[in-house]
């Protein structure tokens, strides 16, 4: 993949609990530690529909598209999991799947959704 490519800012986050002073913990999504923290130059595009799959189109609950992320792959992009949720133009994506690292070409690939990840 080309480096003009990746055109996109993106940020990764992770939940994390944190002490709410009564003695209970509070549940928040905190920007990956870590090498070079969470912001990343990223590929992103929409994934077509498949509208002729009628089983697909049918359990589709929202008409939000799926997308397609690239990122380089570094010390930080490979403790991502699938948990984790990443914000794209400030607005927060689930990651539904994501490969092991591309040795060859230096890249992870990400599906993620415009949701928040549960």
């Amino acid at each position: 993949m080309q480096a003009g490519k990746f055109d996109t800012r993106v940020t990764f986050q992770e939940k994390v609990s944190v002490p709410d002073g009564g003695g209970g913990y509070t549940v928040e999504w905190q920007e990956m530690q870590g090498a070079g923290q969470g912001k990343r130059w990223a590929a992103v595009w929409a994934k077509p529909q498949n509208t002729a799959d009628e089983e697909t189109s049918t359990a589709r609950v929202s008409n939000a598209p799926d997308y397609t992320l690239i990122v380089r792959t570094d010390s930080g992009t490979r403790t991502i999991k699938s948990n984790w949720r990443v914000l794209i133009d400030g607005l927060p994506y689930a990651i539904k799947s994501l490969t092991r690292p591309d040795r060859v070409r230096g890249t992870i690939t990400m599906i993620v959704k415009e949701d928040q990840p549960t």
